[in-house]
């Protein structure tokens, strides 16, 4: 009988790269001492070096640094993320001249024309930074950013109510249910029957909604209903 050496299976450990800082990192103390700072002074003037901040801390995996960073400063993780989001569309933009105020940078930050459009249409004010973007919005078929938060809300909002109703009305105790009971503590059977059912057919309806929404090709799509209302500076 021929010997056959047995050879353990090798393993693959896993490791864990460490992660190699970059170079404009700063630590998350400095970050915050910083930011601080800028709180305390005039925030609004400098929403673009906070946005800086928040972009370079150094991150920690699975740590919420950015959420942290908020809290330690005494400002909405909102806010934070808006002025990092804004500041990581322009950091690489050399503006020429004066700079605008943030409510500009902001505006046109999902511009892909932003560094031809600040340099030389200069917009002054958020109304015109606003104008400009929603031109280019409805020349693409794109809808406001603010018309998505809505939505975006909206459809949060009413998740949150069906899973509230599900877990609160969507499984009775058989003794709430009770013929006996329900003849007595229902005191207009027909109404309550119909606003019930009136709840339930408005969920289904937004469920089927949303999904023809995301099923129907695009060619088939009905024109964007943009509001041309200006929004609150």
């Amino acid at each position: 009988m021929t010997d056959v050496q047995q050879v353990e299976p090798s393993r693959t450990k896993t490791r864990k790269r460490a992660r190699k800082n970059k170079p404009d990192e700063i630590d998350f103390n400095t970050a915050v001492t910083e930011g601080k700072k800028i709180v305390a002074t005039a925030l609004k003037s400098h929403e673009l070096k906070l946005g800086e901040l928040a972009d370079r801390v150094e991150p920690k995996y699975g740590d919420k640094t950015l959420l942290k960073f908020a809290k330690a400063i005494g400002l909405h993780i909102a806010t934070v993320s808006r002025c990092r989001s804004v500041y990581r569309a322009w950091k690489k933009i050399k503006i020429k001249g004066p700079s605008p105020n943030f409510g500009v940078y902001q505006a046109l930050q999902g511009h892909p024309e932003r560094e031809e459009i600040i340099n030389k249409v200069k917009p002054k004010t958020v109304k015109e930074a606003r104008t400009i973007m929603r031109d280019y919005r409805k020349a693409h078929g794109l809808q406001e950013e603010w018309q998505v938060g809505e939505t975006r809300r909206l459809l949060a909002e009413a998740v949150k109510h069906a899973l509230e109703a599900h877990k609160k009305y969507g499984h009775l105790k058989p003794e709430h249910l009770d013929p006996n009971i329900l003849r007595q503590a229902v005191d207009e059977p027909d109404k309550l029957v119909d606003t019930l059912r009136m709840g339930g057919r408005a969920f289904i309806t937004l469920a089927d909604e949303i999904v023809s929404a995301l099923t129907t090709p695009p060619a088939l799509l009905p024109p964007p209903m943009f509001d041309d209302t200006d929004q609150t500076e």
